[in-house]
């Protein structure tokens, strides 16, 4: 099985080739790991997508990039991508290197839900169960925003 993986462009097109019907792609990012720590996701998650059978047509990585917004390069891709039709699967090692906020976290599930995308956290047990992630997301922000002053402090007797 031959995989087109390219490189990041500096321009902000695509990066999933429209030769392949199976629009998996994988997406990398740390936050202060460097190249090594993008090399090792890159190929852990190239093997897991080779085991199971998916050709992966592009590769995302944001390297030391937090993970608190989402307002990072190959994210904002990604996010543009899936809009557009373009991605089915995204693979990544674990949630916390797509978002590490809750509320951006609701938005990229409510998002990945509507377009039909399906979510695959290597580490955090496989396929990730759109339904019920947004359930537990919703009923968090809800309580959340009912609660602002709520979150975080402890009361000590």
């Amino acid at each position: 099985m031959s995989l087109l993986i390219q490189e990041m462009p500096d321009t902000k097109e695509s990066l999933v080739s429209p030769l392949y019907g199976d629009k998996t792609v994988i997406y990398c990012r740390t936050a202060n790991g460097g190249n090594e720590a993008i090399e090792r996701q890159t190929e852990l998650l190239m093997r897991y997508s080779l085991e199971q059978g998916y050709q992966v047509a592009a590769v995302y990585s944001d390297c030391n990039e937090s993970g608190g917004a989402l307002s990072r390069p190959s994210m904002q891709m990604l996010l543009n991508d899936v809009r557009s039709g373009q991605v089915s699967r995204v693979i990544a090692t674990d949630l916390a290197r797509l978002c590490r906020n809750l509320l951006h976290f609701s938005e990229l599930v409510h998002l990945f839900e509507d377009y039909g995308v399906e979510l695959i956290a290597v580490k955090d047990g496989g396929a990730v169960n759109m339904f019920m992630t947004i359930m537990y997301a919703d009923a968090f922000m809800k309580f959340i925003k009912q609660n602002p002053n709520g979150m975080g402090r402890r009361k000590r007797a």
